[in-house]
């Protein structure tokens, strides 16, 4: 007798409405999670449509797969990644936030730091483009983060959230080339750094 072959996608509808509630909390919390940005990158909303075929039904369970398994996928583990993020990047100096607030339950962050904190990724991932597409350098998230903090407590006196993007990674780019000249011998300067 043969033996029925078990249906490799029987939570899929299980999975699917789980991840469109992650999915729609996100987006009313205006938390723009790394998770977030993949979902919304590839497709936005979770689906299970009828007629879909074997490669298209796999291609969906994979997304779904990977975004529950994110830990920014919820506001909890948002809060708890931002909080490791706030310390390690210095974006705690920037918005102001008493960091271990965050991870209480019902502590809701008001849309100033959302914004900035949205900002802060969005030109550390400029940044992090514009060097390795344009230049062909890879430089560590850290390093990254801290040049932004650093140049954010040099001078910068306006709310963070209001900062012009493209600016700030010309100045942040300068530097962090500024930070690789100081600490490397002259003659063992990156070629591509010396052009930025």
């Amino acid at each position: 007798m043969r033996k029925k072959r078990r249906d490799e996608f029987a939570d899929f509808n299980q999975l699917v409405s789980k991840a469109n509630k992650r999915y729609r909390r996100l987006a009313k919390k205006g938390w723009n999670t790394g998770a977030y940005k993949k979902a919304v990158q590839t497709g936005g909303a979770f689906h299970n449509k009828r007629g879909m075929s074997k490669n298209e039904k796999a291609r969906e369970y994979k997304r779904v797969s990977n975004f529950l398994n994110a830990k920014t996928s919820t506001v909890r583990g948002s809060k708890a990644v931002v909080s490791g993020m706030l310390k390690r990047t210095g974006l705690a100096d920037i918005v102001g936030t008493n960091t271990d607030k965050i991870l209480v339950s019902g502590f809701e962050v008001d849309d100033t730091t959302v914004t900035t904190i949205n900002k802060f990724f969005d030109v550390a991932s400029m940044v992090d483009d514009y060097l390795q597409n344009s230049r062909g350098v890879k430089v560590s998230s850290d390093e990254i983060w801290r040049s932004i903090h650093d140049t954010y407590l040099s001078g910068y006196k306006q709310d963070f959230s209001n900062a012009d993007a493209e600016k700030e990674v010309g100045n942040i780019i300068r530097r962090l080339h500024h930070d690789y000249l100081s600490s490397h011998d002259s003659g063992s300067s990156n070629q591509t750094w010396s052009t930025i």
